[in-house]
C-alpha cells in the first residue's frame, strides 16, 4: 500500500472475502486453500477496518494512529512495514508485532505484577512448545513412502486409508493448537479484568490486544485454518517482547520469525487433503507438493530446535535472577 492511499467507508460496504482473496489452484483450477492479492488497499482496509474504527480520513501513518487508538504515541517501528511490503507474509505480520510490542510494554510497567506476568509467560510457553511438537515431523518417512505408493497406476485401498490416517492424525495436531490458544486466550482476558492503576491510556491498548487476538482466533476456526500462521507469528512475538529481560541476539529471533507461516501452510495441505474423496491421487499429489512440505518441515523441526536451544542459554546466562521469569 502506497503511502497516501485512502480507505473510503463505501468501498469498504461492498468488499467481502472473495473480491480480496481469490483462490489459485493447479492449472487455473480453483483451490480455496491457496491465495493471492491484487488488491492490497482494499485488503488492508479489510484487515483492519470494522464497526469500531473509522478509516475514511486514513491518509497517512499519523492519520491510521489517530484513527486506531486516538493517538500517536502507542505506534511502534515495526508496524510501518505494512506500508513498504507487498508481501503477504509481511503485510500481516507488522499489526500483530505492534499489538505485541505494546503489549509487552505495559506488562513491564508492572501492570499485573510478577506472578501474574510469570504465569502468563509459561502459558505462551507451552502453547509455543506445543506447536513446536516433534510430531508431524515424525510422519516423514511413512508419508514418503505413500507419496510413491499413490502415484502408482495400482493404489490399493490400503494405501488410501493410510494416508487419509496420516492426515487425520496431523489434523488432530493442530486441533490441540486450537485448545491451546484458547486457553492463552482465557487468560489473557482474565489478566484484563485484573487491572489495577495504571499509566493513562494503558487500558484501552491491552483491550485492542485482546480485542486483537480474540478477533485473529475466530478466524483460524472460521477460515478453516489459514490464519493459523497468522496466529502463531503473534504469540511468536509475545513470546519475546514478554521475555525482552533476555538479550536474545536479534539474529536467533530473526531466524524464527519466517518459521510458522511455512510451517501452517505445509500442515494445511496435508489436512485439506484429508478432506478430499482420495481418488484422483496424481491431481492431489500435484497440487499439493506434498514432498517439499515434508522436506520443508525436516529444515523447520532443525530451525526450531536450534532457535529454542539459543533462546534457553540466553535466559540461563544473561538474565538477571530478580527479573526472570
Amino acid at each position: 500500500m502506497k503511502k497516501g492511499s485512502k480507505c473510503q467507508n463505501e468501498k469498504r460496504a461492498e468488499m467481502d472475502n472473495s473480491e480480496l482473496f481469490k483462490p489459485v489452484g493447479l492449472n487455473g483450477d480453483e483451490d480455496t486453500y491457496f491465495l493471492q492479492v491484487d488488491d492490497w488497499e482494499n485488503l488492508f482496509c479489510y484487515l483492519l477496518g470494522g464497526a469500531a474504527y473509522n478509516y475514511s480520513t486514513v491518509q497517512s501513518k499519523n492519520d491510521l494512529c489517530n484513527s486506531v487508538f486516538g493517538g500517536t504515541d502507542w505506534y511502534g517501528p515495526f508496524y510501518w512495514n505494512i506500508y513498504d511490503s507487498n508481501n503477504l507474509d509481511n503485510t500481516m505480520k507488522p499489526l500483530y508485532n505492534w499489538h505485541s510490542t505494546i503489549f509487552a510494554e505495559s506488562l513491564w510497567w508492572g501492570i499485573f505484577g510478577y506472578a501474574k506476568v510469570k504465569s502468563l509467560a509459561n502459558d505462551i510457553d507451552s502453547l509455543v512448545e506445543l506447536i513446536c511438537d516433534p510430531a508431524p515431523i515424525g510422519f516423514r518417512d511413512t508419508l514418503e513412502k505413500l507419496i510413491d505408493e499413490l502415484q502408482d497406476d495400482d493404489v490399493t485401498e490400503e494405501t488410501e486409508n493410510q494416508f487419509k490416517n496420516a492426515c487425520i492424525q496431523l489434523q488432530q495436531h493442530t486441533d490441540e493448537f486450537d485448545k491451546g490458544l484458547q486457553t492463552l486466550l482465557n487468560h489473557c482476558t482474565t489478566l484484563d479484568t485484573a487491572l489495577g492503576d495504571i499509566p493513562k491510556g494503558s487500558t484501552s491498548v491491552l483491550n485492542q490486544t485482546l480485542t486483537q487476538l480474540q478477533f485473529t482466533y475466530d478466524e483460524a476456526r472460521a477460515n478453516d485454518k489459514f490464519y493459523i500462521g497468522k496466529v502463531q507469528d503473534f504469540i511468536n512475538q509475545e513470546k519475546n517482547t514478554l521475555e525482552k529481560c533476555n538479550p536474545v541476539p536479534l539474529e536467533t529471533v530473526e531466524k524464527l520469525r519466517g518459521i510458522w507461516t511455512q510451517f501452517s501452510l505445509n500442515l494445511s495441505k496435508l489436512i485439506h487433503a484429508c478432506d478430499d474423496d482420495l481418488t484422483d491421487f496424481d491431481s492431489l499429489i500435484a497440487s499439493i507438493h506434498l514432498s517439499d512440505a515434508i522436506a520443508e518441515w525436516d529444515q523447520v523441526g532443525k530451525d526450531v530446535a536450534h532457535f529454542l536451544a539459543d533462546w534457553k542459554t540466553a535466559m540461563s546466562t544473561s538474565c538477571p535472577k530478580s527479573n526472570c521469569f
